[in-house]
């Protein structure tokens, strides 16, 4: 390649242990040639920067303040000095602007400065990048389970298990990880040699170190099932069931691979090198190996049990009807038990630290258009101002509801100019009672519902026709930060209490009158939908497939026009649809549905895999209850 070159930042990584013991920050230089070694000039002001070392086995990372050009066809060599070494070694490799790639692939080492220098055999690559811009999904998609015991495996056996489809395979994306600093830390990767590992550093110590000695021949956009198990003195790989040939750097043996004190993060290590694609059926088991020889991944939800410590089944992180919202939990903010509106929990503030966080989104964009704001709430305590749901950019783009001395006040402000400013007449919490709350526009009509009741409102700024502008700050839920706080942006006003069942509706004005408030959880609505069974084996040849459904209309449903029901013998291959009729109503506006379809001529088989499918269609809303199938 001999054009110029416009370099941004290099990688280094050795998969056997780096030389020494490195205890300082390290200096990655490019330097131009002397004779064949660096001459210890700089190919460029700006071709130097100091990195935080990995401590052991790891990657070297540094990104060039600024970048810089290297001439075409002329060598240069990329040197890494090793600061506080205990044999003052540094490496160089040599950088040909003119070869296929940028970097041949001997490393040398000097424990003398660079007096002399020495081939050093070692698994080692690097990276020059041209054009370092770590995706956007390496900071924003993944998932935060606070510090827990749970992941404390010390000795013991242990599995973490999942499935993942990868949208692009490029670069190293960590698959789960905890990190405290650069000297306590663990990792399950798919590195950049497209070979999984697990590797586990406590107080500057490998504890564990494990990788995959071939290529894995992954593709994308493929669903995976990977296990990384600890059994006993030995650490184990599997890919879709099948054990892999490990390379061991360090064996488990008898080490406690130790309790850190760092929140789990899944799809995501020390803020980058996020997962790319989709992640299934996460599972953490302790003091269990799930399997030490080749298996079959299961094909169906896992069910908890006594070993384990984390399920994520990701089948409802959100109702959302766009892009899911991944919330964080900030303080101690926890689902509580004791104290729900509907289902099995609902959400516990503390009133001065807790509160949940959900990155921003265009969906909180509420511009011109009706929208409504409802939840349930309960207060342990009211005093002053408590903060409820928030959006914050700075002091001049805000979004606040919240409570002050039981009233219940919304308030937008964009580009320092307010744009809507509502309050109750008179206070409409007490402590310890369940409320539900509505703030709904419509047009250029505002109301506030408590309980289903219209309230009179105080109205300092009317919204009229005014766009309430999109505010570039996450959402938080059961906190607003507080305008004027010194500096900006630093307090916040907390919830103390409970919230549940908390919905923002983006082009309805769901109430303008008053209402009955919902006897019942929400229920997510997917429009066009395509729901599946797995398959169950038949014991005899069948002929006819009875399916019966309980559903709920929502839209008016025109039954096998927008709900349609469908049968198969040959697992899914063949499909016969059902002729649906309503049996009547189970309860209030619940109904059941039923129909039989003749399968006869469905291909003929050794073994019937039966099947069902429920569609819908013409983006009618419905509710499906539940769904059975009998031949």
């Amino acid at each position: 390649m001999s054009s110029a070159l416009t370099v941004t930042a290099v990688e280094i990584r050795e998969n056997a242990t780096m030389r020494g013991t490195p205890t300082g920050n390290w200096t990655i230089r490019i330097e131009t040639d002397n004779g064949g070694v660096p001459s210890g000039n700089l190919a460029d002001p700006n071709a130097s920067v100091v990195v935080t070392p990995l401590g052991a086995a790891g990657i070297i990372k540094g990104v060039f303040a600024t970048p810089f050009v290297l001439t075409g066809g002329v060598v240069y060599y990329m040197l890494v000095f090793c600061d506080n070494q205990a044999d003052a070694n540094s490496w160089y490799v040599d950088i040909n602007t003119s070869a296929g790639s940028y970097a041949n692939g001997t490393l040398f080492y000097s424990t003398n400065g660079g007096t002399v220098w020495t081939t050093f055999a070692a698994d080692l690559y690097f990276k020059i990048y041209t054009n370092f811009t770590v995706p956007s999904y390496a900071f924003q998609s993944y998932v935060l389970s606070p510090d827990s015991a749970d992941w404390n495996f010390g000795t013991g056996n242990f599995t973490i298990d999942f499935w993942v489809r990868f949208a692009s395979t490029d670069g190293d994306q960590i698959l789960v990880s905890q990190w405290v600093d650069d000297s306590n830390w663990w990792a399950v990767d798919k590195d950049n040699l497209l070979k999984p590992y697990m590797y586990f550093l406590i107080g500057g110590v490998v504890k564990g170190y494990y990788f995959m000695t071939s290529a894995w021949n992954v593709a994308a956009n493929t669903w995976y099932h990977l296990a990384f198990v600890r059994n006993g003195a030995v650490g184990l790989i599997f890919i879709d069931g099948v054990s892999q040939t490990l390379t061991e750097i360090t064996a488990f043996g008898t080490n406690d691979v130790g309790d850190l004190a760092a929140n789990l993060n899944i799809g995501m290590f020390k803020g980058m090198y996020g997962v790319n694609g989709y992640i299934d059926e996460f599972r953490i088991s302790k003091g269990l190996a799930r399997w030490t020889v080749n298996f079959t991944p299961s094909t169906i939800l896992y069910a908890s049990d006594a070993n384990t410590q984390l399920l994520l089944h990701a089948e409802s992180l959100d109702a959302s009807n766009s892009t899911p919202k991944i919330p964080i939990f900030a303080g101690t903010a926890q689902l509580d038990t004791a104290w729900k509106e509907f289902g099995s929990a609902s959400l516990l503030l503390n009133g001065t630290t807790d509160y949940i966080v959900i990155p921003d989104s265009a969906d909180w964009y509420l511009g011109a258009g009706n929208f409504t704001i409802d939840f349930w709430i309960r207060f342990a305590s009211i005093t002053d101002v408590t903060g409820i749901i928030g959006q914050y950019a700075d002091d001049n783009n805000l979004l606040q509801i919240f409570n002050d001395d039981g009233s219940l006040f919304f308030y937008h402000e964009d580009g320092g100019a307010t744009r809507a400013l509502y309050n109750t007449d008179a206070a409409v919490f007490a402590t310890n009672t369940w409320y539900h709350v509505a703030i709904v526009r419509n047009g250029s009509s505002f109301y506030m519902f408590v309980d289903g009741d219209s309230k009179s409102l105080t109205v300092s700024t009317a919204i009229s026709t005014n766009t309430l502008a999109d505010i570039a700050g996450d959402l938080t839920i059961g906190a607003i930060t507080l305008h004027g706080s010194t500096p900006a942006g630093s307090a916040k006003s907390y919830h103390n209490g409970w919230m549940d069942e908390v919905r923002i509706s983006k082009g309805i004005a769901r109430w303008t009158s008053t209402f009955t408030p919902p006897v019942s959880a929400y229920s997510p609505t997917i429009e066009n939908m395509t729901l599946q069974s797995i398959a169950f084996a038949a014991n005899s040849t069948p002929n006819d497939v009875r399916i019966t459904l309980f559903e709920e209309d929502v839209d008016s449903v025109t039954l096998n026009t927008d709900l349609k029901a469908w049968a198969s013998r040959d697992n899914g291959s063949t499909w016969s649809q059902v002729t649906l009729e309503s049996e009547g109503n189970y309860v209030s506006t619940k109904r059941i549905l039923a129909g039989v379809v003749d399968i006869i001529n469905q291909p003929v088989q050794s073994v019937y895999n039966m099947k069902y499918k429920i569609t819908t269609h013409n983006s009618k809303n419905l509710k499906l209850y539940g769904v059975s199938e009998i031949w």
